[in-house]
């Protein structure tokens, strides 16, 4: 029930303030500490992509840090703007800005999906994911500029975009 609300929370707010990830997690989290009980919240990343400038802007509310992997560099971790939804009646949440260039990579992960490399022997989830970002994408040489999705996404899209749908 608490994930069917904050969903449809943050569809809803995301909605009526599509440009100002910010002020929707603010209206989400008014709601979610008004609409439940004490000690559920949520973390959540929350990006506009302005796909003709390549500007991002997103908060990070509580959620791993996200990856921003270029061509000619290696990942840097952006930065979290916030507290988990519903955890403290007095978070504030502000947006950052970051541009993706044509071939960057933004890597998202949750708790789990570094913990299980970490289990098999990096020190810790952070450094696992990041050394993982590096492996598949940064490191691999390109054939050419386009297509700026890695050959492997089709078939990583094809297994994950249903479940997420479905969520």
């Amino acid at each position: 029930m608490f994930m069917a609300l904050c969903s449809t929370l943050l569809r809803t707010y995301t909605a009526e303030f599509p440009g100002d990830p910010a002020r929707a997690f603010a209206d989400v989290n008014r709601r979610i500490l008004a609409d439940t009980d004490a000690g559920q919240f949520v973390t959540v990343f929350y990006g506009v992509l302005d796909p003709a400038t390549g500007q991002l802007a997103y908060c990070n509310a509580g959620q791993c840090p996200a990856l921003h992997a270029g061509a000619n560099r290696g990942p840097m971790e952006l930065i979290r703007t916030g507290p988990p939804l519903g955890a403290f009646e007095e978070g504030t949440w502000y947006a950052e800005r970051v541009i993706l260039a044509e071939g960057d990579a933004l890597v998202l992960y949750t708790d789990g999906s570094p913990k299980r490399s970490a289990a098999r022997g990096s020190s810790t989830a952070r450094i696992a994911c990041v050394s993982a970002c590096r492996r598949t994408w940064v490191s691999r040489p390109r054939r050419s500029a386009t297509p700026s999705w890695p050959m492997w996404w089709p078939s990583l899209a094809s297994r994950i975009l249903p479940t997420t749908l479905r969520w």
